[in-house]
């Protein structure tokens, strides 16, 4: 991680936010490192997780009570990201079947990539 964000502020990064999965998340202000831990959650997908983590980052640093708070900010940041990771395709959502169009209109694409072994 060190190296990683040496090279971002190298190239030109003021600041710079790092998500590292399980290890939790960075963030290098310019003047100070900043870690928070993950949220420990019971992980059904990542999808938007770091989507979640980055707007809610952003949010809170940028529009929150006007203090920069970055501890604050990367501590709703992780929370966010957690709870995506709680449902399916990061969001909540029922599991509905194919309409009935949908294998007649992409039955080209589903052969091609029947034939591809795919």
């Amino acid at each position: 991680m060190e190296p990683l964000l040496a090279a971002l502020r190298a190239a030109g990064a003021r600041q710079v936010v790092l998500t590292c999965g399980r290890a939790g998340a960075y963030f290098h202000d310019g003047t100070r490192l900043r870690h928070v831990a993950a949220v420990p959650v019971e992980v059904v997908d990542t999808c938007g997780a770091g989507d979640s983590f980055i707007a809610a980052f952003l949010t809170a640093w940028h529009f929150g009570d006007g203090d920069r708070d970055a501890d604050r900010a990367l501590a709703q940041a992780a929370h966010a990201a957690a709870r995506t990771c709680t449902h399916l395709g990061g969001f909540p959502q029922a599991l509905r079947p194919l309409p009935d169009w949908f294998p007649a209109k992409y039955a080209g694409v589903i052969q091609a990539q029947a034939g591809q072994g795919g």
